[in-house]
């Protein structure tokens, strides 16, 4: 709610600083003309309290990941139930060669783990919530050590697309067993299931890093 609100007092923000400044050049130009008809102190307590707000905001934004896309998908909703689009590919430039369906009971943890070549594309839309972590663990990325820990699923219905390198997890964290469809850009196990698996199974490493909690 409050990132939706941004952009309007970031407006009224800019809007009361050009009318502060314009202000205090009457006043200044004739004495008088603006403290005689204004309560400046009362502009300059909402002034101060947009920029708090707006800051607060900021300091409160979820990091960034580079490559990590998280998008909030948009439910057509009407009489018969609703309708979410999770993949177009005139939207991206990333390309699924699969896709499959996983349940995850409550309290269930998937991973964390990591791939080397392959990237994914989860869509968490219900029924169900989860718990999504995220840790950049590409040695040249400029985000490299970035943590995102973000609830996903029937309430915040998303699609989060997961570089390779990134290390990805997530927890059922309802009452209810929770939904999760992958769209991966690489076979599993190749062509004809021949190949090596490329994952690293970081949950089975009992001085990793990455928990999920």
């Amino acid at each position: 709610m409050a990132a939706k609100l941004k952009p309007y007092l970031e407006e009224i923000f800019y809007a009361l600083t050009g009318a502060l400044l314009l202000l205090g050049a009457l006043e200044y130009l004739w004495p008088g003309a603006v403290l005689a008809y204004l309560n400046i102190n009362l502009v300059l307590i909402f002034w101060l309290i947009i920029s708090m707000i707006i800051l607060i905001i900021k300091n409160n934004k979820m990091p960034e990941i580079n490559g990590v896309i998280i998008k909030k998908l948009n439910q057509y909703q009407d009489e018969r139930g609703w309708l979410a689009e999770i993949y177009r590919d005139d939207e991206t430039e990333y390309r699924p060669v699969m896709s499959y369906v996983s349940v995850t009971n409550p309290g269930v943890a998937r991973g964390p783990h990591e791939h080397k070549y392959q990237a994914d594309c989860f869509i968490f839309a219900g029924p169900g919530e989860f718990e999504l972590y995220l840790w950049d663990n590409r040695e040249t990325s400029a985000t490299k050590g970035n943590y995102i820990k973000t609830i996903v699923g029937e309430t915040n219905p998303s699609l989060c697309i997961v570089p390779p390198g990134v290390v990805h997890g997530y927890k059922c964290i309802g009452a209810v067993p929770a939904y999760s469809i992958n769209l991966p850009d690489k076979l599993w196990r190749g062509e004809g299931k021949k190949e090596e698996v490329d994952e690293i199974r970081w949950e089975q490493d009992p001085d990793s890093p990455f928990k999920i909690e």
